[in-house]
């Protein structure tokens, strides 16, 4: 594969479920990531159920643990909140990282719970390329045999222009994936 399509928030509600469903069926995407203690999941595990040759994988949902609003109209305030903000204040606790660990492993199960082999992982908001929380689920990757992650140059947090990595930070992301052998 040279392009992959992936769509996001599969399982958040019946609308995004049904956008996710006709962008498959009509061949504008080949993959999904299904949040699955959202309303919607057990359709979308039954449809990818239904249509193996639909990759699916899991869209880690960590906004309520961390109660965050990264969907703030100020980018600054989104940015500061996911960087060196709120998050990595109540991540610095080792009872929220703990939690955190937790809630990665649970949604790990609940997906497996559904049937479906896991391609892949990403997070809903890029929550899992926090510099606290990417090397803790790279561990959980490893302990799952889960061998493709998505990160990328820079985040969206539903703000225009998206948000740059610092460099040194991406590439200690991509060195650890290199030295796990996770894509």
């Amino acid at each position: 594969k040279y392009l992959i399509i992936n769509a996001d928030d599969f399982g958040l509600n019946q609308d995004v479920n049904e956008g996710v469903i006709m962008a498959f069926m009509s061949g504008a995407i080949s993959n999904a990531t299904i949040m699955v203690k959202r309303e919607a999941c057990k359709e979308a595990l039954s449809f990818a159920s239904e249509n193996r040759n639909f990759n699916v994988g899991l869209h880690l949902d960590l906004d309520d643990l961390l109660d965050c609003d990264l969907m703030s109209p100020e980018p600054d305030k989104a940015q500061a909140r996911f960087s060196s903000g709120r998050i990595s204040k109540l991540l610095k606790s080792s009872h929220v990282l703990k939690k955190l660990v937790d809630e990665m492993e649970d949604q790990i199960k609940l997906f497996k719970n559904g049937g479906l082999p896991l391609s892949h992982i990403d997070s809903h908001h890029h929550l899992h390329a926090h510099p606290l929380i990417f090397p803790r689920l790279v561990e959980i990757m490893i302990k799952h045999n889960i061998r493709s992650v998505r990160i990328s140059k820079t985040y969206d947090l539903v703000t225009y222009p998206p948000l740059v990595w610092e460099l040194s930070f991406y590439n200690k992301m991509r060195n650890l994936l290199l030295k796990s052998s996770i894509k």
